[in-house]
């Protein structure tokens, strides 16, 4: 998946769509087994992991 990177909302980095300054993970792109996400990140989107049945690990930083 791509994002113009002039979008003033959103960006993709690492398999997940991110808000602008990245500290919000909004969702988790579909195919992905395991999965750290960033330093900076602050918050989880409610719907970040749905229907991500393959999903087996998720590391999760301090900051969140």
């Amino acid at each position: 998946m791509t994002i113009d990177p002039e979008n003033a909302n959103y960006v993709v980095e690492n398999n997940a769509i991110f808000n602008k300054d990245k500290t919000e993970m909004i969702v988790l792109l579909k195919g992905v087994t395991e999965y750290t996400i960033p330093e900076g990140v602050e918050k989880i989107g409610d719907s970040a992991f749905y229907c991500h049945n393959k999903l087996t690990k998720i590391n999760i930083p301090g900051t969140v």
